[in-house]
């Protein structure tokens, strides 16, 4: 394990050298962004399936970082895989916390802010409709946009069913209240669309929490019931 992490330290440093040493030798700046495909900007995101592929190379955990840990929320160094992974993306989250704030990232990558209804005040849509299916790029957004909505919810309904319990219900009635809707859902305005995926997570968390204290105390009551055999 030493020898590994000593190589990918070794690694770094020879990566950051020769970058040095690379404009150096053109007698340029390095860039303020560190990016694997300068070319590829926020106005370059809809040109195709490959500029989009760059885009998120470039910057994937500046969009979507904060999804990224919660995810690694729901299971540094000798420390178990997912305990690594978990302070890895909460760096990169905290490095992206200080970069949003800059003007160059804004200008690369677009805003991070959240806004409920993104079309207010403007007359036209400023991302070409996909619908029609014109390209690659086009076909990969009608499957996220439309029809991960239905896998999201197969994945609560398989939550629910599998497992017989009272926390498996609440996901049971939330699937099939969500189903009640189906994509008309997706019309709705944010606020509302937004109330009902935050009650959903907030009762994502309540279960965890539930069964880490119904975990507790089953062994402490297991451990005092030894305790009261071996007395007797």
């Amino acid at each position: 394990n030493h020898l590994i992490v000593l190589m990918l330290l070794v690694f770094e440093a020879t990566v950051y050298r020769h970058q040095v040493h690379h404009y150096r030798q053109l007698q340029r700046s390095s860039p303020s962004i560190p990016t694997l495909f300068p070319s590829a900007k926020r106005d370059t995101l809809d040109q195709g399936l490959i500029p989009c592929l760059k885009y998120l190379l470039n910057y994937t955990f500046y969009k979507f970082g904060l999804e990224v840990d919660e995810e690694e929320e729901d299971h540094f160094l000798f420390l178990s895989t997912a305990d690594f992974l978990l302070l890895m993306c909460a760096s990169q989250q905290w490095k992206v916390f200080e970069c949003e704030k800059k003007e160059e990232w804004m200008v690369q990558a677009g805003e991070n802010t959240d806004e409920l209804d993104p079309m207010e005040g403007q007359l036209f849509n400023p991302a070409p409709n996909f619908i029609n299916c014109r390209s690659y790029l086009d076909m990969v957004k009608v499957l996220v946009f439309r029809y991960f909505f239905w896998f999201v919810l197969s994945m609560v309904f398989i939550t629910g069913a599998t497992r017989i319990s009272v926390f498996g219900l609440g996901y049971l009635i939330a699937s099939f209240f969500f189903l009640l809707f189906g994509t008309k859902l997706l019309v709705k305005p944010s606020r509302v669309r937004l109330m009902l995926w935050d009650c959903l997570i907030i009762y994502n968390v309540a279960v965890i929490i539930s069964k880490n204290l119904l975990s507790v105390s089953r062994m402490h009551g297991s451990i005092l019931f030894s305790n009261v055999l071996w007395v007797v």
